[in-house]
C-alpha cells in the first residue's frame, strides 16, 4: 500500500523535475552517511579511505540504495619515492540489505562505482562487505569493510574499513 505522504513526494518531485529520488522513498528516513577509515591492498600497505554517500530507503525487501562518493590515499610498502603514492577516487551506487530491527544491527553491501586513478583514467568495478550500524534515535554509529575490484587493475583491493556516522 503506497502512502499518502509517497505520492505527495512523488507529485512534488515530478513538479520539480527530480523524479526519481522520491519513487525509491519508502517509510523509512533517508539520510547521509560519512566515514573515515585505514585502506589496505595488496603489495600497496596502508593508507586513509574517506567516504560520503547519500542513503535512500528502498519500498522493496528493507533494502537501501546509497549514491556514495570516496577517495582513498597511500604509498607503497617499503618505497620512499613519492611518486609510488596512489591514490583512488570512485563515485557509484551500492545497495544495503540490513538484518533485523535491533539497535544493534548487522548489513550486506554490494556496489558498483566508476574508479579515477591519476594517469590511469577511469575504469568500472564493484565491491561486497558487511558491516555492522549501531542506532542511537536519528543517528547511527556505523562500521563496514568492502573489498573492491577494479576492472583492469591485478590488485587484490583495495580494502577499506570505515568507521562512521549516518543521519537519518
Amino acid at each position: 500500500m503506497i502512502s499518502t505522504r509517497c505520492v505527495a513526494r512523488v507529485i512534488a518531485a515530478a513538479a520539480l523535475g527530480v523524479g526519481l529520488p522520491a519513487c525509491l522513498v519508502a517509510q523509512r528516513a533517508n539520510g547521509l552517511l560519512a566515514g573515515v577509515g585505514p585502506v589496505g591492498a595488496q603489495g600497496l600497505g596502508t593508507g586513509v579511505h574517506t567516504e560520503l554517500a547519500y542513503v535512500a530507503a528502498l519500498p522493496v525487501a528493507r533494502l537501501s540504495a546509497r549514491l556514495e562518493g570516496s577517495v582513498s590515499a597511500w604509498s607503497r610498502s617499503g618505497d620512499p619515492d613519492a611518486r609510488a603514492s596512489r591514490h583512488v577516487s570512485s563515485v557509484g551506487v551500492a545497495v544495503e540489505r540490513p538484518f533485523g530491527e535491533r539497535r544493534l544491527q548487522p548489513f550486506l553491501v554490494l556496489g558498483a562505482a566508476a574508479y579515477a586513478r591519476p594517469g590511469q583514467g577511469l575504469d568500472g568495478g564493484g565491491s561486497a562487505g558487511v558491516g555492522i550500524r549501531y542506532t542511537l534515535g536519528p543517528i547511527s554509529l556505523h562500521s563496514e569493510a568492502r573489498m573492491h575490484r577494479i576492472a583492469g587493475d591485478n590488485l587484490r583491493g583495495p580494502i577499506p574499513f570505515v568507521l562512521g556516522i549516518e543521519f537519518r
